[in-house]
């Protein structure tokens, strides 16, 4: 997440980049930004990377809600894909949540 090296070779050479969204969703739009100035400086189109984020659901202390809500978020941002870990995901109910309530809800987005 590098906004000097790192980004600047993304919008040189990747077709996409996966961000981390621990620090939450201004710092992926703030990284977003850099991306996309470096881009402009290249005349490289921003719109031909693909923008992904890697977090962690915990299911039973957010809600599906709380998670589909983040995924809206990282959408009106351009995010086309949120890549989770699922630390519980050995328990059944937060497993079960995750596929009836979160799943359909972000299929579009």
């Amino acid at each position: 997440m590098g906004e000097r090296k790192t980004l600047r070779l993304v919008a040189q050479y990747a077709d996409a980049c996966n961000l981390f969204t621990f620090a939450g969703v201004p710092a992926v739009a703030q990284k977003l930004d850099v991306l996309r100035r470096h881009c402009d400086a290249l005349g490289r189109d921003y719109g031909s990377i693909e923008k992904t984020t890697l977090g962690t659901v915990r299911l039973g202390k957010q809600t599906p809600a709380d998670f589909v809500a983040h995924c809206r978020e990282l959408a009106k941002i351009g995010v086309s894909h949120a890549i989770v870990n699922l630390p519980n995901a050995h328990e059944r109910t937060p497993l079960a949540a995750f596929g009836k309530e979160v799943i359909p809800a972000v299929a579009e987005l």
